[in-house]
């Protein structure tokens, strides 16, 4: 230890120590999974049945139906927008240095992504500015909205943006003068740029400053003109292209005729008013299945109450009929990126029939099953967020027992119950089938600073949530206040996702694990010196552990312990699955820093 103090340098490894290390040691990444980090934009290919997350460190992931799964990386600066070539598996990929990249997806050895070109580095200050993209159905031509209300024309098949806006400024604001002469000055900002769902030549502009443009392409002139009392954020077309809306900065949103001549809203409504509300971000509105339209937008909600919460709401009304009607505010932990439907399209178009919700946040992605009734999320077959509570530790099991990993499985199903149990609905890509009865299954183990334990599913590489243990179930900590009361709130929150990064109770954290597929032992350990041992159960148990307390300070009688409790227990109710059998507590209650099991003779040791 001296030579490192006295800042001795150590010999130098000769070159040939050096390159056997490197080849003994020679660690690879493989694959990615689990949520990506810090995600900054998604995009969905309707034909192919793939999604895109891109993050703000240059990554790009492609998943399609379970165990299919792409990546790609620009090393590069943040993405900011991606858009599927949809059908010809290309994506168009906007980067916040002011690049667009075209990828492609290809099979010829192996399924890869190659990288086909970047745009030119001279429209870089251009593309900084872009507030909006909007990808013609032909994929051949990008419309680019930027900050300063011009829009651009970008050319897919040259790789080339024409310099020249399409649709300048000053001719939105001789429209202006025209049209909306005294009202507004300056367009604003281009917010959204949406195509006709039939007619290729129209398209639907939103400006900032409370205008909506109705442009046709062809003739590059402007059909209809409207304005609103309140910023634009977002505009969607809906019915076919019969009508469209628009949501804005005072939490409304607007239903108008897109053949009406005159500047006439035909419903607008502020959802959660009459108070000041925060922005709706964004709106979309679906013709379900029976007809009825269905609105899904972010935010809007009071100000002064929710000003912190993230939402997502679902709103359907029928105003011939009560019983049809739904209203759900989906609420999040973290902020939400994006979303969009899955749709399917009855066969005349007059019916959009929205089958899933996605919405990717911050820390997660969630899929709404827009079908069932009670509007249930999918369980995640992949992209799951590990972090969900931190990992505090893991322990890897290899070749499990096949006789434990069917009983997990046929435990586990409890737990899914409230989830749908519809298929997956993102379908896309090939993959080599296995067959799954013969393979040998690999369980990753985590332990969470909320006391869970989670069962992840590590034999291919989408890695799913098998099953979830829950050690707080069987101890007594502080719940916090419930406000809520019996009276019906309003927005109709639902809380959705499970990403949670706070504790109850800090003595909860799980520090080791040992697991015994053979015997269905397992073994926990916690922050608190509290020791679980949790076998199988098929019938539904009332459970009443009694305590097992190890003095480790034995003959020590002058040392005060002043760190936390030990815990407490309390009776708890299990269904079926993992149950606890004994609970040991160790005094002092420090955390348990390793932990044995010789399952063979039923021993273990911690300390």
């Amino acid at each position: 230890m001296f030579k490192f103090k006295l800042g001795r340098k150590q010999p130098e490894e000769n070159e040939s120590r050096r390159r056997l290390q490197k080849e003994l040691f020679g660690f690879n990444k493989i694959c990615d999974r689990g949520f990506p980090s810090h995600p900054s934009a998604i995009a969905y290919d309707s034909q192919l049945k793939l999604i895109a997350i891109g993050t703000h460190t240059g990554e790009i992931r492609i998943y399609g139906q379970p165990n299919f799964q792409l990546s790609y990386d620009l090393n590069t600066s943040s993405i900011r927008k991606i858009i599927f070539l949809n059908g010809i598996a290309r994506l168009l990929v906007l980067t916040s240095d002011g690049y667009l990249h075209l990828l492609e997806i290809n099979n010829l050895n192996t399924i890869h992504i190659d990288h086909l070109c970047t745009s030119n580095e001279d429209i870089g200050m251009i593309l900084k500015n872009t507030q909006t993209l909007c990808l013609l159905r032909n994929n051949l031509n990008l419309l680019i909205g930027l900050n300063n209300g011009n829009i651009y024309s970008f050319n897919i098949e040259n790789f080339s943006l024409n310099t020249n806006p399409i649709i300048p400024t000053e001719t939105i604001e001789k429209i202006i003068v025209e049209n909306c002469s005294g009202r507004i000055i300056h367009p604003g900002s281009v917010q959204s740029i949406v195509q006709h769902p039939i007619n290729d030549d129209k398209i639907l502009i939103g400006y900032k400053n409370t205008l909506i443009v109705h442009w046709d392409l062809p003739s590059n002139s402007h059909d209809r003109t409207y304005i609103y009392k309140q910023e634009v954020e977002s505009v969607c077309w809906y019915n076919q292209g019969r009508n469209f809306a628009t949501c804005h900065s005072n939490g409304s949103y607007a239903l108008w005729d897109a053949k009406q001549q005159l500047n006439i809203v035909e419903i607008e409504k502020i959802p959660y008013g009459p108070y000041p509300c925060t922005p709706m971000t964004k709106i979309d509105v679906k013709i379900m299945r029976n007809g009825d339209p269905l609105i899904i937008f972010s935010g809007g909600l009071p100000r002064s109450s929710y000003s912190n919460k993230h939402t997502v709401s679902c709103l359907c009304e029928n105003e011939h009929n009560n019983e049809r009607t739904r209203h759900v505010t989906f609420d999040f932990t973290t902020g939400i990126i994006d979303f969009f439907t899955i749709d399917k399209l009855s066969n005349d178009g007059s019916r959009d029939d929205p089958q899933s919700l996605v919405i990717l946040l911050h820390e997660e992605i969630v899929m709404i099953d827009l079908i069932t009734d009670s509007w249930p999320s999918y369980p995640l077959p992949y992209l799951n967020s590990i972090h969900a509570s931190p990992v505090i530790c893991t322990t890897f099991a290899c070749n499990v027992n096949q006789e434990f990993y069917k009983k997990l499985i046929n435990y586990a199903s409890i737990q899914f119950e409230d989830y749908s149990d519809r298929k997956w609905p993102i379908t896309g890509g090939e993959i080599t089938k296995i067959e799954h009865d013969s393979q040998q299954k690999h369980l990753l183990l985590t332990g969470h600073e909320d006391g869970s334990v989670q069962f992840w599913d590590v034999t291919n590489i989408s890695m799913p949530l098998i099953y979830k243990l829950k050690t707080s179930d069987y101890f007594q900590i502080e719940q916090p206040i419930n406000d809520d009361t019996d009276e019906e709130t309003w927005p109709p929150f639902r809380k959705t996702g499970i990403y949670d990064p706070y504790c109850d109770d800090p003595r909860l954290a799980i520090q080791k694990l040992a697991l015994c597929t053979n015997t269905n032992t397992l073994i926990v350990a916690g922050t608190a010196g509290q020791v679980l041992t949790f076998q199988f159960t098929a019938e539904p148990t009332d459970v009443n552990l009694l305590t097992i307390t190890v003095n480790l300070l034995d003959g020590c009688e002058s040392y005060v312990w002043k760190g936390h409790e030990e815990m407490r227990t309390k009776s708890t109710f299990v269904s079926s699955g993992f149950i606890a059998t004994s609970f040991i507590q160790l005094y002092p209650p420090a955390a348990v820093s390793a932990l044995a099991l010789c399952s063979d003779i039923q021993w273990y040791n911690q300390f």
